[in-house]
């Protein structure tokens, strides 16, 4: 995925990968949107994947990856995060996209079906629902800004563990450090540090993470084409309310992924079968 930067008005720098489609067919780019602690490389795969036909871009946001990191800890919202979504859309000329959010980018993109509804051309939201689940809360609120320092490369794959060992039950030591490079980067000590800014822990504990009327953004968002993709023992997204979004929405298209967690890496076969699946229904 080739690799930008753009500032915004606010004065930050963003940055963001582009994957270009092989063949020029016409299609609406897929817009990837990452969750809490995470950044655009989550999606390296599903880029290789779709890159025969469909662009693909990502966007770190603020506070993430190589994004600058917001001075006011404040910022740290999903409303916030939608209009810089919006801005580097128009930045790039942008029209109509099918977005793909993995949990808080999933919430990102149900306020956008609000703010910009002009931009989708339909939308993919991965373990996340207008509803999540306490007990999926309070495991996220036991470390997001509260990690130890990483000494080592060791310490960094155990706190990366500590994060994501419930999403992925069946992963290798291959897979985890995979994991933990796009999750810490090697700092000017020589020691591991956060692709994140911990501040995002007490925006997180101080603000929540979703905006007013969660089940009326998501019936908004019903609107257009749409696809749920849900762990098989996710934590965050409960069964009883996919559920609840297929009825309330009963357009929607769902897939449980299995032997998953909160959340899908969206590189599994059935995750990527259901997204095939759905892209090819897209108007």
């Amino acid at each position: 995925m080739n690799e930008h930067f753009f500032e915004s008005r606010c004065g930050l720098k963003f940055f963001f990968r582009d994957s270009p489609a092989s063949s020029d067919a016409g299609l609406a780019p897929v817009v990837c949107l990452h969750g809490l602690t995470r950044n655009s490389e989550d999606f390296v795969e599903l880029a290789e994947h779709l890159k025969p036909s469909r662009r693909v871009l990502a966007l770190d946001f603020r506070g993430r990856g190589r994004s600058d990191f917001d001075p006011d800890y404040r910022n740290y919202f999903p409303t916030t995060y939608a209009d810089d979504v919006v801005e580097w859309l128009n930045h790039l000329g942008i029209g109509s996209a099918v977005f793909c959010g993995t949990s808080l980018g999933g919430i990102v993109t149900m306020v956008l079906a609000e703010q910009a509804p002009e931009l989708f051309a339909g939308a993919i939201i991965n373990d996340i629902g207008p509803e999540v689940s306490m007990v999926g809360i309070l495991r996220i609120a036991q470390y997001v800004g509260k990690l130890k320092p990483a000494e080592n490369w060791d310490d960094a794959i155990a706190n990366t563990k500590i994060m994501f060992e419930v999403a992925f039950p069946d992963a290798d030591a291959g897979d985890w450090d995979l994991i933990t490079r796009r999750t810490y980067r090697i700092g000017a000590d020589g020691k591991p540090v956060l692709k994140s800014d911990p501040n995002i822990g007490k925006a997180f504990q101080e603000l929540g993470g979703s905006p007013p009327d969660p089940w009326g953004l998501f019936e908004q968002l019903g609107r257009f084409p749409l696809l749920a993709l849900r762990g098989e023992t996710s934590d965050l997204l409960a069964a009883e309310t996919l559920v609840e979004m297929a009825k309330r929405v009963p357009s929607l298209v769902t897939c449980t992924v299995a032997n998953r967690g909160h959340a899908p890496w969206l590189n599994e076969p059935d995750a990527l079968a259901a997204i095939d699946r759905f892209l090819a229904s897209v108007p």
